[in-house]
């Protein structure tokens, strides 16, 4: 009896981990699908495929932890996931000085910014960032 009792909370635990894991690796995502300087047209997939190494090596574990019954839901979510921020994380291009009178013929930047328009002040410079899939197809 006490064997069964061990075996249960040694799988509950694993599966607390692995919600975990897993939790991070979302948290990992997100925090890269935010726009920033470092995700430039030239360096985004660099910077990217940093942090979703990372995500994908905890997503893995936590495919691992979760035990036989929910490994292929698991996987199947994890491959989800990982699609759905290569395909939206930004792409931020900077919009040189000399080029913004071109941007604000009629609006502001800050206020077509506040509209939504794809356009964020990082670091105290302009950039227009878009998503990877926006950007690839619409540029």
């Amino acid at each position: 009896m006490s064997m069964s009792l061990g075996t249960f909370r040694r799988e509950s635990i694993s599966k607390m981990v692995g919600l975990i894991l897993f939790l991070v690796a979302a948290a990992i995502l997100f925090k890269v699908s935010r726009p920033s300087p470092s995700l430039s047209l030239d360096h985004h997939w660099q910077v990217f495929g940093t942090y979703a190494t990372a995500a994908a090596l905890l997503l893995l574990a936590t495919s691992w932890m979760v035990g036989r019954r929910y490994r292929i839901a698991v996987a199947a979510a994890s491959v989800l996931i990982l699609c759905l921020a290569a395909l939206a994380h930004p792409v931020c291009v900077l919009i040189p000085e000399t080029a913004r009178p071109a941007f604000e013929t009629v609006i502001p930047l800050q206020e077509r910014a506040a509209r939504g328009e794809p356009f964020c002040q990082l670091e105290g410079r302009w950039y227009q960032c878009k998503s990877f899939i926006s950007r690839a197809f619409f540029f």
